[in-house]
């Protein structure tokens, strides 16, 4: 009866430190910088522009959109599960002629299934406020997801995002 006790003692105490360590490890920590621009709320998400840098949280899916440190090109960063199949795609290519799309990658994960991020990189082509939105889905299916961003190349050809808007299917 005493070795039962200590054998269920000693495996209560393992399951409680193996708790512990499993939980520790799922947090999550994000350092946001201060000098917020813009905090607009869209379907329980956030939107925080600083310094030209949009870092959207709390939709489905998690996104940057940035300028690069001469303004010269705009960032759109989207993370996206491809093994559910589910991607991004644009859905108004340069509708004003504004932004050049000139570059894609999509990030590889070293664990199936696991999200990846999709980067697209877009060039001033003329001066001018262009919106570029991009749908979240299936093949034939609706968008679970949107994003539309408002960019303005200005006669220089460097770019200002003046607004990111999300919204989530219900």
């Amino acid at each position: 009866m005493k070795n039962t006790t200590r054998l269920l003692l000693m495996m209560s105490l393992v399951l409680v430190v193996a708790l512990a360590v499993g939980v520790s490890g799922c947090t999550d920590t994000t350092n946001n910088t201060t000098n917020n621009t813009t905090n607009n709320t869209t379907n329980n998400t956030t939107n925080n522009t600083t310094n030209n840098t949009t870092v959207v949280s709390g939709g489905l899916m998690e996104m940057n959109i940035s300028v690069s440190n001469d303004s010269k090109a705009l960032y759109v960063q989207l993370e996206s599960n491809p093994s559910t199949g589910y991607d991004w795609n644009i859905t108004n290519k340069n509708p004003d002629n504004v932004l050049n799309q000139s570059g894609f990658e999509a990030t590889e994960s070293s664990m199936p299934g696991a999200p990846i991020w999709e980067t697209w990189t877009f060039n001033g082509l003329n001066a001018g406020t262009t919106i570029y939105t991009f749908d979240y889905k299936r093949a034939n299916e609706s968008a679970i997801q949107t994003v539309q961003i408002e960019a303005r190349v200005n006669s220089d050809k460097t770019i200002t995002i003046l607004d990111v808007k999300t919204t989530n299917a219900e």
